[in-house]
């Protein structure tokens, strides 16, 4: 299963998020900014507009983890990686539904031909 960014129902940007008075010196304005290294600004407004994002911990792991939502890492990659367990990276999955995509491509062998 591989991860995308971006809501395939609702393809249009979102509203601006108005970040005055929203954050304070400390944890959430260093986890936005953690979103701006992997994400374009839309796509920052539109993960702090989920309910998920009202929870700074799990906020912080999907800015952790922004990196590898763009379609090329596979689930048990991003598991060895960031030494997560499986079950925590598919309930942040599951939190972030909204704007993340999931996809089950079938085994390379399948589709070319296994010799083996």
């Amino acid at each position: 299963m591989y991860v995308y960014r971006g809501n395939l129902l609702n393809p249009c940007p979102c509203p601006s998020y108005d970040e005055t008075g929203q954050t304070d010196e400390s944890g959430e304005q260093i986890i936005e900014a953690a979103l701006l290294q992997h994400l374009s600004q839309e796509e920052k407004q539109s993960v702090l507009q989920t309910m998920a994002a009202a929870d700074i911990d799990d906020l912080e792991l999907f800015a952790r983890f922004s990196k590898y939502f763009h379609g090329s890492h596979h689930l048990e990659e991003i598991m060895l990686l960031e030494n997560i367990p499986r079950s925590q990276l598919l309930t942040l999955i599951d939190k972030f539904s909204e704007v993340l995509v999931t996809c089950t491509l079938p085994e390379h062998s399948r589709l070319h031909g296994s010799d083996r």
